[in-house]
């Protein structure tokens, strides 16, 4: 137990150690506490059998090292982790003889007691139904490895951290069982148990006057063989099962002890396996919310899928997503929050349905907004997220059509930046998410927010429009027009901005003509022909957002101003 930390104690308590085979403790019977290597107990009110402390009935008491105290038919003694449950040799002199085992070698072992062995492991899969922690699984084992060796005295399910120094660790988690009271007073031996961790082997210690079939030793209360398997599953790294006992009389010696091993390392293998394929689940259960099942795909079953999203730098493309006039139906729709709740995760949900349709990672919602990425964990350019961009855009444009959708009357601008960014999973497991940083975020929040002033739906940096236009046989028909040369509000740089458009079809979608139209305007105007650019700016669709923006940028000015490089600076965001 860790200093200061309570911990409840009963036969099946929401969260603590449980004593499930003493119908005499309550479900919830005693909090302990471990201060100052003493262990506090108080005996709950509503527990309905006393707590036994130095043979009298006691409600709060300390018990040092080595005291015990019963509840119901339950003895629990308070033992130091420094012991061990190896005995000192009878005869000090006599020798440790040592023995491991590769999972290859137990392969050949026979089973022994096949059939009361498989009536053991049946209870495996309700042991994993029943387990709500490790703590609960580790104790049910315990239970197993007891009932499926016979001749075992004690078992323990132990788990040490990697790498640890066998003189100077304490273990993780430890559960312990025994035949009798006896063998409680012992703990497993750290050095067996993490030397076989380090071997990733089976290693057995037998002491040589018990292989010799001394009766003196076997029958004494001290054990004389006992072997640890560690799990070596990555998933269950520092786990290990541990099983001591006595040699009975008949026994020659180690081989005596094969079908024990084999047992005890079938145990170890199903276990890992069911650790292994939990965790993947949980994983796959936590980033399935963030990324496609494609991706996810790709990186699990290629080592531990937290390192493989640790953060880093990587070239990604961020898009911005944000609900058009969402603040104003807020206010306008207070009468009816409900609604407008669901219409905006309705939205939401649309967004997020075209990110991770093209394999990308959704990184945060803030409010009405959607911020995806591409290009991590799984290497990608800039035009998956043009595609999504572009189902995004048809969608709403589609339900704009229809006008008893929910989302008739809602309209979305989207900005797309491409640069380096640091991308990786931030926080704990429980509530991890995937996080993106980098210039390349704020300006693909700050086109999104340009979209308003330009008056069109998806606007796009330099790098992604150059990618559309190279790329134009992978887009289906989707075009990119150059729009301006501006300098947001609050940046130092300048940005090349470019309309994202869908195919050429619909009336209020620019065709191909009107594009080399607008964009020979667009040269004038930089070159600070504003008269001839006006009078090209003037044959575009009155409708067109382009055409609005630069007309409003020139006035009535003939000329640009003197200091006039072709770059518009914005006043505002």
């Amino acid at each position: 137990m860790p200093q200061a930390q309570t911990v409840r104690l009963g036969r099946a308590p929401r969260n603590g150690w449980a004593v499930p085979w003493d119908l005499r403790v309550s479900r919830d019977h005693a909090d302990i506490e471990l201060k100052n290597d003493q262990l506090r107990v108080t005996c709950l009110e509503r527990a309905l059998n006393p707590c036994y402390f130095d043979g009298e009935i006691s409600k709060d008491f300390l018990v040092a090292v080595g005291g015990e105290f019963r509840i119901g038919g339950t003895t629990f003694r308070v033992l130091s982790t420094d012991s061990e449950l190896h005995p000192q040799p009878v005869v000090p002199e006599t020798p440790l003889m040592e023995y491991s085992y590769r999972h290859e070698d137990a392969k050949g072992f026979d089973f022994r007691r096949a059939d009361h062995r498989l009536d053991v492991l049946w209870n495996l899969p309700k042991i994993i139904a029943m387990s709500r922690t490790d703590e609960e699984f580790a104790q049910h084992l315990v239970g197993l490895l007891l009932d499926g060796i016979p001749r075992a005295e004690a078992a323990a399910v132990v788990q040490y951290g990697v790498g640890e120094d066998a003189d100077n660790t304490k273990p993780l988690m430890m559960r312990l069982d025994s035949r009798n009271q006896d063998s409680t007073r012992l703990r497993p031996s750290r050095r067996l148990i993490l030397t076989a961790q380090e071997r990733g082997e089976t290693i057995l210690h037998l002491w040589s006057d018990a292989a010799a079939g001394d009766s003196k030793y076997t029958v004494s209360g001290n054990f004389d063989w006992a072997f640890s398997t560690p799990i070596t599953d990555a998933a269950s790294a520092g786990w290990s099962l541990y099983v001591s006992g006595r040699l009975w009389p008949e026994a020659n010696g180690a081989e005596d002890l094969n079908g024990d091993i084999r047992f005890t390392q079938f145990i170890a293998q199903v276990v890992g396996a069911i650790r292994h394929m939990r965790q993947l689940e949980s994983q796959q259960a936590t980033y399935r919310q963030f990324f496609s099942p494609k991706i996810i795909r790709q990186f699990a079953g290629r080592g531990d899928i937290n390192k493989r999203l640790e953060p880093r730098e990587a070239q990604v493309t961020a898009l911005f997503c944000d609900l058009r006039g969402f603040s104003q139906k807020a206010e306008d729709g207070q009468h009816d929050l409900h609604d407008l709740l669901h219409r905006c995760s309705d939205a939401l949900g649309f967004m997020t349905e075209a990110i991770l349709g093209h394999d990308g990672a959704i990184a945060d919602f803030q409010g009405d907004a959607a911020l995806g990425f591409w290009g991590w964990p799984v290497d990608e350019g800039p035009l998956p997220a043009c595609r999504a961009a572009l189902q995004m855009h048809d969608l709403f444009r589609r339900v704009r059509r229809q006008p008893n959708h929910p989302l008739s009357d809602f309209f979305i601008g989207i900005g797309i930046a491409h640069g380096n960014a640091i991308a990786g999973k931030i926080g704990a497991q429980a509530v991890a998410k995937v996080g993106v940083f980098g210039p390349v975020v704020n300006l693909a929040s700050r086109l999104e927010g340009l979209t308003k002033i330009l008056k069109v739906p998806m606007l796009v940096d330099e790098v992604t429009a150059r990618m559309v236009r190279e790329n134009a046989d992978e887009m289906n028909g989707a075009r990119c027009r150059q729009m301006a040369t501006i300098a947001p509000y609050g940046m130092k740089t300048s940005v090349q901005l470019s309309q994202l458009l869908p195919p050429a079809g619909d009336d209020d979608i620019l065709t191909d003509d009107q594009i080399v139209l607008y964009e020979a305007a667009l040269t004038l105007f930089n070159q600070g022909d504003w008269r001839r650019s006006r009078e090209l700016l003037e044959e575009m669709p009155a409708w067109d957002g382009g055409r609005k923006f630069l007309l409003k940028t020139m006035g009535h000015r003939e000329d640009p101003p003197d200091s006039w490089q072709g770059v518009i600076a914005m006043t505002s965001k």
